[in-house]
């Protein structure tokens, strides 16, 4: 394909893309909680942000490349550990707004503006976590 026609097709799928990150952070900041809920997931300063299981984890949106072409967008959830950020999870979301566990869009979580997010995609995160060295840490610290 021509560089050129490449490119414009390129900077169709990002603001694509960007419009779908927009809409799915308007629906993250439009979420509510029960009073006292375990965990909540809201947006600052541009970020995801998720209390859970006493931990906060932050996810920065990234652009999805494969194969040359931008495919979607990508949400590391991170904690911090030591001063360093720990990766937890991933989870993407297509230019149809669609929320995925994997990089192949195949494991369909929810709609990215479902009113129940949250509930889909927190849990998926405490999983991780406890899986993750955040815990281990504190695991071998506990049995040392």
């Amino acid at each position: 394909m021509d560089p050129a026609r490449r490119y414009e097709i390129a900077i169709r799928a990002r603001s694509i893309l960007e419009q779908a990150h927009d809409s799915f952070m308007e629906a993250v900041k439009q979420l509510t909680y029960q009073e006292g809920s375990p965990h909540k997931l809201h947006v600052e300063d541009n970020e995801l942000v998720v209390d859970c299981l006493g931990v906060r984890l932050s996810a920065k949106h990234r652009l999805l490349v494969r194969d040359g072409d931008l495919m979607g967008i990508e949400y590391k959830y991170c904690a911090r550990l030591k001063d360093e950020d720990v990766e937890v999870w991933k989870m993407y979301v297509d230019s149809d707004n669609y929320i995925f566990e994997d990089a192949l869009f195949k494991e369909t979580i929810c709609q990215a503006t479902n009113k129940y997010l949250a509930d889909r995609i927190i849990p998926r995160i405490g999983v991780a976590l406890l899986k993750s060295p955040v815990f281990a840490q504190a695991n071998e610290i506990a049995h040392s």
